[in-house]
């Protein structure tokens, strides 16, 4: 396997490549997330495992799978590892969960030093 780690201090991303029926080969985008709730995901504490559902539903809906969805106690709140076909199915999906507002990833220093680096 080809790994292509981002070095996001909160949330890595890595590329898998696996072997297909056939001999054939594709690309995934394996995604394994740190995430913590924001003041509102922890208000609504009580909704999580049914956000938690309608993420692994997106997921799939996208061509992905939720390989495991952990609560954690520590330094985050939940950890997630999740297949998508592409980057861009995989990038849709994580903005989209967190455009809801109950988790985060990354904050707004470490993303202005992304956008920064991407020019």
């Amino acid at each position: 396997m080809a790994w292509r780690p981002l070095g996001w201090p909160a949330a890595g991303t890595t590329r898998c490549t696996f072997a297909q029926a056939k001999g054939r080969q594709h690309d995934n985008l394996r995604v394994l997330d740190q995430l913590n709730w924001t003041a509102q995901g922890i208000k609504n504490f009580r909704d999580t495992t049914q956000r938690a559902d309608e993420f692994s539903k997106l997921v799939q809906s996208s061509g992905g799978r939720v390989r495991e969805l952990l609560w954690t106690v520590g330094e985050y709140d939940i950890v997630c590892v999740a297949d998508f076909p592409d980057d861009e199915a995989g990038v849709a999906a994580l903005v989209r969960v967190g455009s809801a507002g109950n988790i985060r990833s990354i904050d707004s220093d470490e993303m202005a030093g992304i956008i920064g680096r991407a020019g």
